[in-house]
């Protein structure tokens, strides 16, 4: 698990819940909810993190570590300015409750 001292939560996020919505006519519209703002940490994978997890077939290109909330699961993602990251998984370190780890792909 990577050290992260608190002065480097310095990127405000967005947690963000994609609700599809049914629209007139039967067309689906994408309904986007914010589920959480807070400051967090986001840094890229190393190469050898990289290979680990394209053995398993996951592409993770991005680390995030926020404080720790209940609910956040894989059909979110993160936003970080005009930037987008596929949540594809998360770490509750040493099951603490005080952080959580999101493993993400940035959506280019």
């Amino acid at each position: 698990m990577k050290k992260i001292d608190p002065a480097q939560f310095n990127k405000w996020i967005k947690i963000v819940s994609d609700n599809d919505a049914i629209g007139t006519g039967g067309s689906i519209t994408e309904n986007p909810a914010t589920v959480w703002e807070g400051w967090a940490a986001i840094w890229p994978v190393s190469a050898r993190e990289a290979r680990e997890n394209r053995r398993v077939g996951e592409t993770v290109t991005h680390n995030i570590r926020m404080y720790y909330r209940d609910g956040i699961s894989s059909k979110m993602r993160v936003e970080y300015d005009s930037r987008s990251f596929e949540i594809k998984g998360k770490i509750n370190p040493d099951e603490g409750n005080f952080y959580l780890d999101l493993v993400c792909e940035e959506r280019l």
